[in-house]
């Protein structure tokens, strides 16, 4: 893939868990450098979400953060504490919002692409680790009063 494409596509999906970050918790994250993966494994433990998407560019995103955080999303959404599997539904939820926000910011920048999104997964755990399997992924770090947010964006090497 063309390294400003992918840039551009990296970009999206920054934008995307911003703003709605923000449009949620009425609070900023401050987003980190783009850093090149360097390794094809994304190891992490907490709240994961999973988001996948295909089309003219296909790849897979990653956004990782602490229960806390995911508590404190929650909280501001609900005006309650979760349980587990309340934080499941928020992270799911939160996942949705963003790749909906960054395929349409996708496919409006490379009309014509047709990148659609697959439903989200999350788990909760301690040392979960993803495979990058055939993908170039970069890394995103957000640093918030509430915690960090890990974004890793996975593109397939064969995508246009």
């Amino acid at each position: 893939m063309d390294k400003q494409v992918a840039e551009q596509i990296i970009r999206s999906f920054v934008g995307a868990t911003m703003n709605v970050y923000r449009s949620l918790t009425n609070t900023e994250l401050v987003p980190g450098g783009i850093e090149k993966a360097p390794s094809l494994l994304f190891k992490t433990s907490g709240v994961v979400i999973l988001l996948s998407f295909s089309g003219a560019f296909a790849g897979r995103t990653i956004l990782a953060t602490s229960e806390k955080m995911m508590e404190f999303i929650h909280e501001c959404i609900m005006d309650e504490k979760p349980t587990q599997d309340d934080l499941l539904v928020t992270a799911n939820e939160f996942g949705n919002m963003v790749i909906g926000h960054a395929v349409t910011d996708i496919n409006n920048r490379f009309r014509g692409s047709n990148v659609r999104p697959t439903p989200p997964s999350s788990y909760i755990g301690e040392n979960l680790t993803f495979f990058n399997f055939k993908m170039s992924a970069y890394n995103v770090v957000f640093k918030s009063r509430h915690g960090d947010l890990k974004l890793n964006v996975a593109l397939e090497e064969g995508a246009k």
